[in-house]
């Protein structure tokens, strides 16, 4: 599970996120309460600067360290004015490290990467969706005895007619655009 920081930048948001809770010494018992990595109102500094430390020595050695921040510097992009402890840094030092030269653009791909990836997840799931529901529509049009099995409350023939028309005009569109921008889309002729 140990990963280093290049290879969670090229890690996808989901997999860095499920590594962490499946390693991270945040899940053993030892492990503060959720709350603690946060300065509680009105704790002093002194005595935040001292749990501060405590829980940056806590994460020292945790298996999942580069996963965990990265989750953060990409998660909380505008915390800097949060005392916490998150990956092994403060929000000083997380808000200093996505702005520094070092991390500000490969940070920003991974980021518009995992942006991506969510929009394509969606959009995956939305297709398999409709491919269902056509092939229900299609199988309750098809034959008699599907349709005779199917309860009462189902709407007539007409408009599942009509759904499945616009699911395959949804469908058709999300399978172009998505073919476009993955350079699949049919080249016009020459």
């Amino acid at each position: 599970m140990t990963m280093t920081p290049a290879r969670a930048r090229a890690t996808r948001l989901p997999q860095l996120t499920a590594d962490v809770q499946a390693g991270s010494h945040c899940t053993t018992p030892q492990a503060p309460e959720p709350g603690e990595w946060f300065r509680a109102e009105g704790e002093s500094l002194h005595s935040w600067a001292t749990r501060r430390q405590r829980l940056l020595r806590f994460c020292e050695g945790c298996p999942v360290l580069a996963q965990c921040r990265e989750i953060a510097l990409r998660l909380d992009t505008e915390l800097a004015d949060d005392d916490m402890v998150r990956g092994a840094m403060t929000a000083e030092q997380l808000y200093k490290a996505r702005r520094s030269k070092q991390h500000r653009r490969s940070l920003n791909r991974a980021i518009a990467a995992d942006r991506s990836f969510e929009a394509s997840d969606a959009e995956r799931n939305r297709i398999a969706k409709l491919t269902e529901q056509l092939r229900h529509a299609n199988l309750s049009q098809a034959d008699p005895r599907v349709r005779k099995a199917v309860d009462s409350n189902r709407p007539s023939p007409k408009n599942t007619v009509a759904e499945a028309t616009a699911a395959v005009h949804e469908l058709r569109t999300l399978r172009t655009a998505r073919r476009e921008r993955t350079g699949w889309a049919k080249r016009p002729a020459a």
